[in-house]
């Protein structure tokens, strides 16, 4: 878990090869996952990740497979670009209206299985607006650990 960084702050300001921003749209559930790296003038962000994330609505329409697809094809775009690092916006921060924990959670195990599959990504940030959600990703990291 040493490569994934949880802090608090404007993603905009981290110094990273790429940020993800996260769109909303009628088609947002058929579009998960797909993205689109863009070049980036604004300093220190390189690139940045557009992609459409999946609303929450309700858990029974897969939404789960979908977020967690999401952040591996994300990753795989960082990493097939030659990106050494990439900042995530946490959940809150989206409008997603999915439950915190449960996206932590999704968020930092496809996360960690990524790190562990490719080595090829130096670090990946997690951003967050607050320090209610901060926790709930360290808690969330924490209990990852634990069942490992």
């Amino acid at each position: 878990m040493g490569l994934i960084r949880i802090i608090q702050g404007d993603i905009m300001r981290i110094p990273v090869d790429a940020v993800v921003l996260a769109g909303r749209g009628s088609d947002t559930i058929r579009s998960a996952g797909q993205a689109v790296l863009e070049k980036c003038e604004t300093a220190p962000v390189k690139h940045i990740i557009r992609t459409k994330r999946p609303e929450w609505k309700g858990g029974q329409h897969d939404e789960d497979r979908l977020l967690a697809l999401c952040y591996r094809n994300i990753l795989k775009l960082a990493a097939e670009n030659g990106l050494k690092t990439v900042a995530f916006p946490s959940f809150e921060q989206d409008g997603s209206n999915y439950p915190l924990r449960r996206a932590a959670r999704i968020a930092l195990l496809e996360i960690s299985d990524f790190l562990e599959e490719y080595t090829c990504l130096e670090k990946v940030f997690v951003v967050c607006g607050d320090d209610d959600t901060v926790k709930a990703y360290q808690s969330a990291i924490k209990d990852i650990d634990c069942s490992a």
